[in-house]
């Protein structure tokens, strides 16, 4: 990355305001680079870079039995050996870095060991620092056996880090990076797109699930009401026959009480009779 800075300043009497000056033209520069997630601050002479957005993409290792991932902000290469052909590729931010075939050979100053791997990495991060402004690499060793982890930080610690975007919309579909403005704005839409479509699916399941509802509570309803009726068909009614139960009890008291009567009157007139 080359920023070109004109300033008109070249005369001040001091120095330091020569490179306050110079450091202002720079962020200036920066501000119209085509270097998305890249920001500066100005303090006097001193220019601060800083990435806010870290997107890493195209990674390899090996050409057939090697893997790689991305974990947060660490991509882990994993190799199935470490020998004159063995090859490794990715990119941040569209800048790619890559171990070629015959870095590992015999004549080059990397052991064809997973050390030279990381030697080899980062010579290859090294040379490309002036592309990467505002990033920080750390190459070591991964959890795997032939595994190499490579961690990218940011100066300020607080940026977004995005793997292998890929946004599909309604009318068609497209992969991409948000390794430029461009890029991003064209995610944005499709991403919109995508909202949109999700909303009005939404709203539809939505109004079928009333429907359903509504289904359900007049089923419930109906269910309630056979129910009760048929308890009223089939089921005795308490109070009724408590009350049938009790007045058939009153009555045959009564009769009995009555029988006894009569025949305590008849006993009566037998016993005058015979007096």
């Amino acid at each position: 990355m080359t920023y070109t800075v004109t300033t008109a300043n070249a005369g001040q009497a001091t120095v330091a305001l020569q490179q306050a000056a110079v450091a202002t033209g720079i962020a200036g520069a920066i501000t119209t680079a085509a270097q998305p997630g890249l920001t500066s601050s100005t303090d006097g002479s001193v220019v601060t870079l800083n990435h806010d957005i870290v997107s890493i993409s195209g990674a390899s290792a090996d050409t057939v039995t090697g893997g790689a991932s991305v974990s947060s902000s660490t991509l882990t290469l994993t190799f199935s050996d470490f020998a004159t052909a063995t090859v490794a590729a990715f990119s941040v931010n569209g800048i790619a870095v890559a171990v070629t075939a015959g870095d590992m050979a015999t004549t080059t100053a990397y052991g064809k060991n997973r050390a030279g791997m990381i030697s080899a990495i980062e010579d290859k991060l090294a040379a490309l620092s002036a592309s990467f402004e505002g990033h920080t690499f750390a190459v070591s060793t991964g959890t795997a056996a032939t595994a190499i982890d490579i961690a990218v930080s940011t100066r300020d610690g607080t940026a977004t880090f995005i793997e292998n975007v890929s946004v599909t919309g309604a009318a068609g579909s497209g992969t991409i990076t948000l390794n430029s403005a461009s890029n991003a704005q064209t995610a944005i839409g499709l991403i919109d797109t995508a909202i949109n479509s999700v909303n009005s699916q939404r709203a539809s399941l939505g109004a079928v699930s009333n429907r359903l509802d509504s289904t359900v509570s007049n089923l419930t309803n109906i269910s309630s009401n056979l129910a009760a009726g048929r308890g009223r068909i089939e089921d005795a009614d308490f109070a009724a026959e408590t009350t049938n139960l009790a007045k058939t009890q009153i009555l045959q008291q009564a009769s009995t009480a009555m029988l006894a009567q009569a025949n305590a009157s008849k006993q009566n007139v037998l016993s005058l009779l015979q007096g």
